[in-house]
């Protein structure tokens, strides 16, 4: 019910993820992240206790399959969990399970994975992953956002549109200089919008946005 990706950029030591779906509060539920380890999305039938088991098993030093193939090894709804996984090395793995909703579909490019569930076509993953990949901005956050927004253009969530969250962080996360990005519109008409403009307002009074 949901569509995503996540991000990783070398140079400027920066790892990110972007959701939007007709699902309140999506951000809360989809993104997780850990300072020193990396960021899971996890959704269609999403349940923190499988991305934490991921995060520990990276932490572990277990690779990116195996740590999600080790958190799903008990769980009943495996094939209901659709995953993206990104570590602090720029390495991502993404997996959907069989049974979940609607048309869904990831894809793993260079500098970013996406996924999707109950999506009106399987479009929408590829024209977000073409969009963060083509992007002239070298702005992470902006580079999510169009890639969203491309995913909504695509055609999106076939129920519609609800919620959106975004968020970036320093690979050296918590020691970095400038505020991590961590935004949510957890139920708004134009949520994609409305996500532009918290970003927009996150970036007055000096906060130095630049990431």
């Amino acid at each position: 019910m949901t569509f995503s990706i996540l991000a990783f950029d070398r140079e400027q030591a920066l790892i990110g993820s972007a959701v939007a779906s007709k699902w309140t509060g999506v951000g809360g539920c989809t993104q997780f992240f850990r300072p020193g380890t990396g960021l899971v999305n996890i959704q269609n039938h999403s349940y923190a206790q499988v991305a934490y088991r991921v995060l520990d098993n990276i932490e572990a030093g277990m690779d990116l399959p195996a740590s999600l193939e080790q958190a799903l090894s008990t769980d009943s709804a495996r094939e209901k969990r659709q995953c993206i996984l990104a570590d602090l090395h720029g390495r991502f793995h993404a997996a959907s399970g069989t049974d979940c909703n609607g048309i869904f579909h990831h894809k793993i490019s260079d500098n970013c994975a996406a996924a999707g569930n109950t999506l009106a076509n399987t479009d929408v993953i590829d024209a977000m992953i073409d969009a963060y990949e083509s992007s002239a901005s070298n702005v992470m956050t902006e580079r999510l956002l169009e890639a969203l927004e491309a995913g909504q253009a695509a055609g999106g969530d076939i129920r519609g549109q609800e919620a959106a969250a975004v968020k970036v962080y320093k690979t050296t996360y918590p020691v970095q200089r400038f505020y991590p990005i961590d935004l949510r519109a957890d139920s708004h008409d134009a949520p994609l919008e409305e996500l532009r403009r918290l970003y927009a307002i996150f970036g007055e009074n000096d906060r130095r946005v630049e990431f």
